[in-house]
Parts: structure tokens; C-alpha cells; sequence
């Protein structure tokens, strides 16, 4: 895959515990561009390779995958091990969950740049594929430009920048001018992360950063549907008057639940189905009952019973 050819391209964040191989090819059908795995571990690949592959659930349909991996050591060993099953390998350098902090993982790299490069080269070292990394600003404070510089020095063919510190987590407003100085200080693909919830939200993103690409997380949790109004959007300079329908798309996503996902678990299948029951009518309702249940087939019953909508 060519990354100096991006362009407007949509990106699927790589969030743990909501990228099933369901919901990855639900976005793909829904115009995103590049699908992402889960985070994974290096260690944990290193452990049992064939567990942590397996359950990624790799098919065709989604194409072009991003593999993203999150560790501090053992970069070059991860490489050998999914480089066939990805078009891209991804690094992550901005996760700002806790638990990940304090293994010295995710964005704690950003305060500590000489395990990040000792990292970020093993993997860029032994790849045949493309690299790119997703960073937040910074870990108290911006050093993205920093951080930027470095990784292009190191070989990352482009860079996902998300626009908040790792203080920050996910509070307060994604820094679109912090990402724009990122994207004018370095000479590689940059993509932007941050808020995105509306088509207008990735238009103004794209517009006023001058990335070549937008990468969405949380706002297509629950509505894959998104990609599909950001891309018309993009192309014809207006919404969509085409809406989603949740009722569809939960049975649709079951559907290839059942189809791809089949040794994940139900509790992950269960919460994707109360993202899709959100701002329905009797959405409170939903999520009680679907609480309640332990089974596949009783969710389904609630998926198609009058109460979903």
C-alpha cells in the first residue's frame, strides 16, 4: 500500500474490545478506507502467536489491515510473527490507559524517547511493510513536533496524531492547530484523530489541518455508518440524505458476528449491541434487558422484538 497517496482516506482507530472482525467489515463496507485490528500486545503475541492471530478473525473483505502493536520490547520478534496477515504494521505510541502506562507502553513512550526509538526501529527495521505510529501530543506536554521529527528520521512512512496529551485522556477539545503544525513540520503522510462524531467534524478536520487523512474511534462505535456520510460528504461537498437504520444494522452485524467472530467473546458482541441501541426511543430499556441476558439467542430476541427501535 502506498501511503504517499493518501488523500482524504478514512481510517478505523484500533480500540481494543470493539474491533471484531464484524465491525471492521461492517466500516469497510461503509466506505472506510483502512481497517484496524485491536491493539496487541507483544509480549502476549510473543507468548502464543497463534492465539492473539487467531482471534483477530483476518479475512479479505476488510483489506487494506493495519496490525497495530503496543509493547516496548521484543518489536523485531512481533514483526516476523503477523507481517504476512497485515498491509501495514502500526505502533502505538498513545495509549493513555493506565494500566498500559505503567507497563511503559502506549504514550509513555512520548516521555521517554530513547525507549521509543529503540522500539519504533526494531519494528520499522524488520518490516517489508509500511509503518506508520499514532501518537497523542504529547505526554504532560506538546512535544509532538518532536516526537514527529524523529519517527520520520527513523523510517515511519506516516504518522496518526491524536490532538490531546496523555494528561489530557479524553478530556476537553482535540487541538486541531497542534496537529496542523505537525503536518507542516514533517514530509510524511499525517492523519488526524480527535472528535470526530459528525461528517462535519472530519471535513473541518481535514480542511483546516491539511492532513491527508482522518482516523475515527469512538465516533463510530455503534454507527459504522459514519464512514459512509464522511465519504459522501467528502465527494460531493453535501450530506447525505440516506440514513441508518440501527435495527438493520444490529442484525447485520450479528449476522457477521456469527460468520467471523465465532471463538470471541459474548460479552463483546453484547456491548456492540447497546452501541447500536443508542438514541433509540427505548434505548434505557434495551440495555436493561440485554444486560440481563446471557445468550446469544436472547439478545437476538430483543434485536427483533418491537422494543428495538
Amino acid at each position: 500500500m502506498n501511503l504517499k497517496q493518501l488523500k482524504n482516506s478514512l481510517f478505523l482507530a484500533p480500540m481494543r474490545g470493539v474491533n471484531c472482525a464484524a465491525f471492521r467489515v461492517m466500516s469497510k463496507e461503509y466506505g472506510c478506507d483502512v481497517t484496524s485490528t485491536p491493539m496487541i500486545i507483544t509480549d502476549d503475541l510473543i507468548s502464543d502467536s497463534s492465539k492473539v492471530i487467531s482471534r483477530l478473525n483476518l479475512n479479505k473483505t476488510e483489506k487494506p489491515v493495519s496490525i497495530q502493536l503496543i509493547g516496548n520490547k521484543n518489536g523485531a520478534e512481533s514483526v516476523s510473527l503477523i507481517e504476512d496477515h497485515a498491509d501495514i504494521i502500526d505502533i502505538n505510541l498513545g495509549c493513555p490507559d493506565k494500566k498500559f502506562l505503567g507497563l511503559k507502553y502506549g504514550s509513555y513512550l512520548l516521555s521517554n524517547l530513547p525507549m521509543m526509538e529503540k522500539f519504533v526501529s526494531s519494528i520499522v527495521g524488520a518490516s517489508n511493510k509500511p509503518v506508520t505510529a499514532k501518537i497523542r501530543l504529547g505526554f504532560n506536554d506538546n512535544n509532538s513536533l518532536i516526537v514527529s521529527k524523529k519517527l520520520e528520521d527513523l523510517g515511519v512512512n506516516a504518522i496518526t496524531v491524536h490532538g490531546r496529551t496523555t494528561k489530557q485522556g479524553y478530556t476537553g477539545v482535540s487541538d486541531i492547530n497542534a496537529i496542523k503544525k505537525v503536518k507542516e513540520n514533517v514530509n510524511i503522510p499525517i492523519i488526524a484523530n480527535g472528535d470526530v462524531f459528525k461528517p462535519g467534524n472530519a471535513k473541518s478536520l481535514l480542511e483546516k489541518t491539511g492532513c491527508n487523512g482522518v482516523m475515527i474511534g469512538r465516533g463510530v462505535m455503534g454507527n459504522p455508518f459514519l464512514f459512509s456520510e464522511v465519504k459522501y460528504l467528502l465527494e460531493n461537498g453535501k450530506n447525505t440524505t440516506k440514513s441508518v437504520d440501527k435495527k438493520t444494522d444490529a442484525i447485520k452485524f450479528t449476522k457477521y458476528y456469527e460468520k467471523y467472530d465465532y471463538n470471541v467473546s459474548f460479552t463483546e458482541y453484547r456491548q456492540h449491541i447497546m452501541w447500536f441501541s443508542k438514541n433509540l426511543l427505548n434505548a434505557a430499556i434495551i440495555k436493561d434487558r440485554i444486560l440481563r441476558v446471557k445468550t446469544f439467542e436472547k439478545v437476538n430476541e430483543i434485536i427483533n422484538s418491537d422494543i428495538f427501535r
